[in-house]
């Protein structure tokens, strides 16, 4: 069961460790803003348990269900306005590239960790259930590709010459990724979908064109700024 556990560890967690230090974070001085940001996400968590306790009771007493699943998935707004006030915190001013992958890094590798640690741990205490382990395993890769797409998309809907720089229906498609995150945790967080790997492999489809919108328009966001910035210094 142990090895089976070290397994699922290092299939979910390890690419958090390989995007960190093949990003080259640990050269930038990345590592106390990361702990930082760890800090701030379970404060955030916390709230949130909080304010669930606080309007509907306890989770022991809420009834397992659709609606309940709704409910406690919606609360990730507060995941995308505590990333948009990070985004722009002093403390992680930096090139606009570095800060997402800190950002990005920090924030949903600790989601990984609170949100699959359990899943995993049960899929290893059943070794004979591979393509569950493998599943669990592979869906918190996935949400680590959804932490750099939704943290982009959440760091061009923060700037104000964004829509200006990449037009107005692009500024729709950044806000629609930042809207989408919180619709695809919610339909995800329920039973929907029954077959585990069904659920992956739509989540990583998802992700996938999401990032090409996205990531295309962070570089031409970042081209307009560099041709802004060059002839400024002229």
């Amino acid at each position: 069961s142990a090895v089976h556990l070290v397994q699922c560890a290092a299939l979910a967690f390890g690419p958090c460790v390989v995007a960190f230090h093949a990003t080259g974070l640990t050269d930038v001085g990345a590592v106390g803003k990361c702990v930082q940001i760890v800090v701030l996400y379970v404060i955030v968590q916390f709230c949130k348990i909080l304010l669930l306790e606080a309007l509907f009771g306890p989770a022991s007493t809420r009834k397992e269900g659709v609606a309940n699943s709704v409910i406690t998935a919606s609360t990730d707004i507060f995941d995308l306005v505590c990333l948009a006030k990070v985004l722009q915190a002093r403390f992680v001013s930096m090139h606009a590239a570095t800060k997402i992958l800190v950002v990005a890094c920090a924030w949903f590798s600790a989601h990984i960790v609170f949100t699959y640690a359990h899943p995993l741990y049960q899929a290893a205490s059943h070794p004979s259930i591979i393509l569950g382990k493998l599943a669990a395993a592979f869906d918190a890769n996935v949400a680590l590709l959804q932490g750099f797409v939704v943290t982009t998309a959440v760091y061009l809907y923060t700037r104000a010459d964004f829509s200006k720089a990449c037009g107005t229906a692009a500024s729709i498609v950044v806000f629609a990724a930042c809207v989408s995150f919180l619709l695809r945790n919610i339909l995800f967080a329920t039973d929907f979908f029954n077959g585990a790997i069904d659920r992956v492999l739509l989540r990583l489809a998802i992700e996938v064109v999401l990032g090409v919108l996205v990531f295309s328009l962070f570089t031409r966001y970042e081209a307009w700024c560099d041709s802004r910035d060059e002839k400024r210094s002229r």
